[in-house]
């Protein structure tokens, strides 16, 4: 540990000059220098990298630059860089080329440039920057960065641009960048030829332009949730030029014009298959953007768009993936330039969706159970008071005799539940005829009832039309088909009533909680006190995903025996 020295000009902490020390394991608090380097300073030939690892650098101060570190040539791994200061630029760190790996760095500051980090050409690399402040770029200002897998949150711009980032020429991707705030432009992001994707930029503010990201010119942004921004002309985005794909902005905020775009100098970017929603006071605004195959809040001129509630899953809580009748889905334009995942790295198929998240299909083929038992055992009806006490049925048994249901699961991967669903065969019927008797065909399909077609019983169907054994959803299920009852799997949410899916009724009033795991065994039971003897039920599972997706399995039959009477001698 390195506490509390002072350097008449460089390195309070450590001094080096063209070396290529490494340090691991230290500690350098609380240091101080009156130009470069409060805690340490390696300033000198690139061919001379310094290497830091396992650090902590807490504290230090410098009056110009590098209040934390300053260094030609750097690679830091998983070190924490918080409460350093300088004058002029890089509280935390300045270096002129750096790789910045799981490193957490917080709460540095800068009386101009790069509260968190300044450099030129640096990689940053699953970081997390957060409460950084200066007058440029409250996070990182940097030169042609490229930053992966970072959460850039809380950072400051008092007086000018780029809360969060300002940089010349970045690449940003899978970040999540989220209130931080800008005196001037770019809350979120402040760039100029930024290539943008896979990122959530949420709850940015800017005093003037663009209170998510303000760019000019010429950026690229794709598969980006831009939400919950504010500033007095483009809410989520300012911006000059560019393309604009895959992107969903929603509930931004214009104090004064265009809440979800404003056009830069009336120099408007191209935009498709995106999503522009519930802003205020108007989605776009400063020009008039070429929009395509969009849903735009009030309409919006362009092929393939629409302006219809594009039915996000839960926009409350920030949830902006699709729901399954949302109008977005399927509507977006394919070929070249469209981007071939979404924002959750689902893959986009021929007919892509608009906004950032791919409508996903829950398929059987997709193992998220591994079932190793379901079966189904009559239990009689308690015995006459003339038989055997010995013989006689337990008292807890209903009176007309139980079915006990059991299912034993070897693996459980994002299961929330399951359901029970029964279909009573007649005697003499099979159950595909006591299917077809009170079924009547699916439409669109021509199948027989108790068939599957399109998909098995219980997968979600992504198509407009769903076939027979697929979930129908505001239509009528066709005969053979299971109509989901519980919108949303939950085990507080009681049934409010018993609708048939197709033949077969589900059994139980609540979702029965899953307690297994993806390598955790789990045991269940149910018993069915509702049938009768001497006639013999079917019976099938659903296991209810974490999505609202279904499968089922089965069927299993079983019939209690008539209870016979037996007189005593």
């Amino acid at each position: 540990m390195l506490s509390g020295n002072t350097a008449a000009k460089h390195g309070g902490g450590i001094y080096c000059s063209q070396s290529s020390p490494t340090l691991t394991d230290c500690t350098l608090s609380a240091n101080s220098a009156s130009t470069h380097g409060g805690g340490l300073y390696d300033y000198g030939s690139a061919s001379l990298p310094i290497m830091v690892t396992n650090c902590n650098i807490i504290g230090n101060s410098a009056g110009y630059s590098g209040g934390g570190i300053i260094a030609t040539s750097l690679t830091i791994t998983n070190c924490t860089i918080t409460g350093n200061s300088d004058g002029d630029r890089g509280g935390g760190i300045y270096a002129d080329s750096s790789t910045i790996t799981n490193c957490t760095i917080s709460g540095n500051s800068a009386g101009n440039y790069g509260g968190g980090i300044n450099a030129n050409s640096p990689t940053i690399t699953n970081c997390i920057i957060s409460g950084n402040s200066a007058d440029y770029g409250g996070g990182i200002n940097a030169n042609s960065p490229t930053i992966t897998n970072c959460i850039i949150s809380g950072n400051s711009a008092g007086s000018y641009h780029g809360g969060g980032i300002n940089a010349n020429s970045p690449t940003i991707t899978n970040c999540t960048i989220s209130g931080n705030s800008a005196g001037y432009y770019g809350g979120g992001i402040c760039a100029s030829y930024p290539t943008i994707t896979n990122c959530i930029i949420s709850g940015n503010s800017a005093g003037q332009y663009g209170g998510g990201i303000a760019t000019w010119p010429s950026p690229t942004i794709t598969n980006c949730i831009v939400a919950k921004n504010k500033a007095p002309s483009g809410g989520g985005i300012c911006v000059e030029y560019g393309t604009i794909i895959n992107c969903t902005l929603t509930q931004n905020t214009a104090t004064s014009q265009g809440s979800g775009i404003y056009c830069w100098n009336n120099h408007p970017p191209t935009i498709t298959n995106c999503i522009l929603w519930d802003g205020a006071p108007n989605e776009i605004a400063g020009g008039s953007p070429e929009i395509t195959y969009s849903d735009v809040r009030g309409g919006y001129a362009g092929e393939g768009n629409i302006g219809r509630n594009p039915l996000f899953m839960e926009p409350g809580i920030g949830d902006y993936h699709l729901d399954l009748d949302s109008p977005c889905i399927d509507s977006g334009k394919s070929g070249s330039g469209i981007p071939h995942q979404d924002l959750d790295g689902n893959p986009r198929d021929e007919y892509p969706d608009m906004g950032a998240y791919e409508y996903t299909v829950v398929e059987n083929s997709v193992l998220i159970i591994e079932l190793d038992q379901f079966t189904a055992v009559p239990q009689a009806a308690p015995q006459t008071a003339s038989q055997e006490a010995s013989q006689a049925a337990p008292q807890a048994a209903p009176q007309n005799g139980h079915i006990v249901l059991t299912w034993t699961t070897l693996s459980e991967i994002d299961i929330a539940g399951f359901n029970l669903w029964r279909s009573e065969v007649k005697e003499g019927e099979s159950e595909a005829e006591g299917n077809k008797a009170k079924g009547d065909k699916a439409e669109g399909d021509k199948a027989e009832a108790g068939t599957y077609t399109k998909a098995e019983a219980g997968a979600y169907t992504k198509g407009k039309e769903a076939g027979a054994g697929a979930y129908t959803k505001g239509k009528e299920a066709g005969a053979g088909a299971y109509t989901r009852i519980n919108a949303v799997p939950s085990v507080q949410v009681p049934l409010l009533t018993q609708e048939e899916a197709g033949t077969y009724t589900r059994i139980n009033p609540y979702p029965i909680e899953a307690t297994g795991g993806p390598t955790q065994k789990a045991e269940y039971s149910y018993i069915d006190d509702t049938a009768r003897p001497g006639v013999t039920y079917s019976y099938k599972l659903e296991d209810i995903d974490t999505q609202g997706g279904g499968t089922f399995h089965g069927p299993v039959s079983a019939v209690i025996p008539v209870a016979q009477s037996a007189s005593m001698d």
